[in-house]
């Protein structure tokens, strides 16, 4: 049997999870109230940038020059459907966001629209936007970490909150596949380890590691 242990390298304390969407509206409009702002007044180096698009997923980036709690609208039509929000554990409104967008179908033209709520409850909503995911490819690399492949977790240091490893910020985030979900310690800083364990010996090519920080740029792997 294959075990792989990865530790924390940082300092951080204990930590809030806030699940935070923008306007109540799903259609605000600059014609709606004064308290309706465009986005590109708080632009911080530009525009929101679509990123890591694949056939089925994106990551939206975009930083604000004033704390913003943020969502994006998007579907296949300006009717939208579907939104996404920043998944953060940083209490309240913050200024570098990244929503992932799931469910997304091959070769398809999606628009979408960014929108941030401030704590003055002034609301910045960008113009309409699109991209177009990619083909969808042929997967020929197993992720052999996996839940699905059958990898489980041997032990943790701690999970946020003390979540069981199947619940929120438990363990089993780090391995289900899902780039929208994340293990997390409770605060025990450069003490914090999680140990995985493969389905059976293998000779690995490749090991990656994807990791995230918080608006104070700590607790990161």
């Amino acid at each position: 049997m294959e075990v792989i242990k990865i530790n924390h390298k940082f300092k951080t304390t204990a930590l809030v999870l806030v699940l935070a969407a923008a306007a109540c509206s799903p259609n605000p409009s600059l014609d709606s109230g004064s308290n309706i702002r465009p986005l590109e007044e708080v632009y911080t180096s530009g525009a929101p940038e679509m990123t890591e698009i694949t056939s089925s997923e994106a990551v939206l980036l975009f930083d604000s020059n004033r704390p913003l709690a943020c969502s994006v609208i998007y579907g296949e039509t300006t009717s939208y459907g579907l939104i996404a929000v920043d998944q953060d554990m940083v209490s309240g409104a913050h200024s570098e966001h990244h929503p992932i967008l799931m469910g997304l179908e091959p070769d398809t033209k999606y628009h979408y629209r960014l929108q941030g709520t401030a704590a003055d409850g002034t609301i910045y909503i960008s113009e309409d936007m699109t991209f177009r995911t990619p083909a969808q490819e042929e997967d020929t690399e197993v992720n052999l970490a996996s839940l699905e492949a059958g990898g489980s977790i041997k032990d943790v240091s701690s999970n946020f909150g003390g979540a069981a490893n199947d619940e929120t910020w438990g363990a089993n985030s780090a391995i289900d596949g899902n780039r929208a979900s994340a293990w997390s310690s409770d605060g025990d800083g450069d003490e914090a380890f999680i140990e995985f364990q493969l389905a059976h010996a293998a000779h690995l090519h490749a090991v990656e590691v994807w990791t995230r920080t918080m608006s104070n740029k700590t607790a990161q792997i």
